[in-house]
């Protein structure tokens, strides 16, 4: 089926949406808009899990385990990735000619439902960024709804669902996920080369970037990137002339190709990190709070400061925001103190991101302490 087929502004709320793999963070959290949105919503999981049964505490039908019959009622047939072409409920779901959409296409059916989207794609700091984006447009006022690829912890979920016109997301590039999201804002953290199982040489990866930047919204749209990583600010600067451009980083890095939005006076403390913020017109914000570790977690603040800038939120709105910013689980999270020893746990698992978890547990070590890594 084709991504057309589904349009959720004229669909009918009596639509039964059946998910196989409901318990996913990705799939859950669509799961969840849709179920605000008014349609009904049910779904299998081979094992049970929390976010399957927070949904049916929403409403949702839910199923442990797979089996042909969870299928009857439904209209369509949302799947994930790691679902196979032969689950019993797939072969059922083509049995009966419902409409089957994966996952990815159905982000960005939600995409086209609103009225502004607002795509954060790249090789590291999506999740995080997403939250970041989502809750600078939440204290601002916006309400947005959000679908990110991690637990959220301010909202204690990978979704928010707002009332606003507005949807913030996660653009995950894995598996050629990221050719199907067209979008209003882009904002794009940096392109490493990642998943070549899936795009075999780092040329591909930059294509697939490079073609998801090409379908932001002409001359009303925005390319958010950072500076501070060459092959993202080359994607971004093709874009200058066609759509709004701004870019970010370090002042002492990036000042030389012309940052608009740039951090600078940055201290890293105990309790977090203390910076300014320049903009390329000269407005400045004077002694912004972010209670995170890590240069990683200023550039993802200035990402979302550049969304916010372009959205026409007010600077004393943002630099409320940025304070009240706790993160995302699994992104350098506190877990313990047990017998003198600090516990943190972190999703890292390319080598880039391990050095930045690396870096931020140093920085906040210290000298006299010392920093041991347990690798899963």
């Amino acid at each position: 089926m084709f991504i057309q087929d589904v349009d959720l502004k004229i669909l009918p709320k009596s639509t039964v949406f059946h998910f196989i793999g409901i318990d996913g963070i990705g799939m859950s959290s669509i799961a969840r808009v849709l179920l605000n949105l008014g349609f009904s919503v049910q779904g299998s999981n081979d094992v049970d899990g929390e976010n399957m049964r927070s949904l049916e505490k929403l409403g949702a039908k839910v199923f442990v385990g797979h089996q042909a019959k969870n299928v009857d009622g439904a209209d369509i047939v949302v799947f994930s990735s790691a679902v196979p072409e032969n689950n019993v409920e797939m072969l059922r779901a083509k049995e009966l000619g419902l409409r089957i959409i994966e996952r990815a296409k159905m982000l960005q059916v939600l995409f086209a439902g609103f009225n502004k989207s607002i795509a954060v794609c790249g090789t590291h700091g999506k999740t995080t960024t997403t939250a970041f984006v989502g809750t600078m447009l939440d204290i601002g006022g916006f309400d947005p709804t959000i679908i990110d690829g991690g637990i959220m912890n301010r909202y204690s979920s990978s979704a928010r669902v707002g009332n606003g016109d507005i949807i913030v997301a996660e653009a995950c590039e894995a598996f050629g996920n990221i050719q199907y999201y067209t979008t209003d804002v882009a904002v794009l953290t940096n392109v490493d080369a990642e998943h070549l199982e899936y795009y075999k040489t780092f040329d591909n990866v930059k294509k697939y970037f490079r073609d998801f930047l090409g379908r932001v919204t002409e001359k009303t749209g925005l390319v958010v990137a950072c500076a501070e990583h060459p092959v993202a600010l080359e994607l971004a600067m093709e874009q200058v002339g066609k759509k709004n451009v701004l870019t970010y980083g370090f002042a002492d890095t990036v000042e030389k190709v012309g940052a608009d939005v740039m951090a600078e006076n940055v201290v890293f403390g105990r309790d977090g990190t203390t910076f300014d913020v320049r903009f390329k017109d000269g407005e400045k914000i004077l002694g912004v709070h972010l209670p995170l570790f890590g240069r990683h977690n200023v550039l993802n603040a200035l990402a979302s400061i550049s969304v916010a800038k372009f959205m026409g939120m007010k600077f004393e709105d943002i630099k409320t925001a940025v304070a009240g910013f706790i993160g995302t689980k699994h992104r350098f999270s506190h877990v313990a103190d047990v017998n003198g020893v600090t516990i943190f746990d972190d999703y890292g698992h390319h080598p880039k991101e391990i050095e930045a978890t690396l870096s931020m547990a140093r920085a906040i070590a210290g000298a006299e302490h010392k920093v041991f890594a347990i690798f899963e």
